[in-house]
């Protein structure tokens, strides 16, 4: 249902992006896992339409698997994400896409290693090539456990490297 919608407050600034012209000489505010996303599209020749349905797609397999990981009851956690995010997720696809990447990365705080921790970064940096608000989820790192003064300055030097990335 939401990449067959045709008519919502964002669709025709989508679709203006959607020229692969106008998003790799003109706009330079889309981060570059969605303007990855948009190009490889283009290059396979689907129409902007069938490109929201590979989005909602893309979406709807990340919701999947965070529920099996996420929840002893799977199903009822799909019915909870498939339904909440349709109203604001029809509207805005690059913050929807990158919430749902982000909940895949969710079950890797729940260890304490360092690889899962890796692993963690890894999803919540695929999560900000697509829309860069992601970046806050790195927070939730912060939540997890108590961290020395090394690993605090790491975390300010990766924060402020971000916020400078992103200006």
């Amino acid at each position: 249902i939401m990449g067959l919608n045709i008519k919502t407050p964002d669709y025709d600034t989508y679709e203006k992006v959607y020229d692969p012209l106008y998003i790799t000489l003109v706009e330079d505010n889309y981060e570059i896992g969605f303007k990855g996303l948009v190009l490889l599209c283009n290059y396979f020749g689907l129409s902007y339409q069938e490109f929201r349905v590979v989005v909602s797609i893309l979406f709807s397999v990340c919701v999947v698997f965070a529920s099996r990981k996420l929840s002893l009851y799977p199903n009822y956690l799909l019915t909870l994400l498939l339904i909440w995010p349709f109203l604001p997720g029809v509207s805005g696809l690059r913050q929807t896409l990158a919430n749902a990447v982000m909940l895949c990365g969710i079950p890797h705080l729940a260890y304490d290693d360092k690889k899962h921790l890796i692993k963690y970064v890894i999803w919540i940096l695929l999560a900000w090539s697509i829309h860069q608000s992601a970046l806050f989820y790195l927070l939730f790192i912060l939540g997890k456990r108590e961290f020395g003064n090394k690993e605090v300055r790491y975390i300010v030097y990766a924060t402020v490297g971000g916020i400078c990335i992103l200006g």
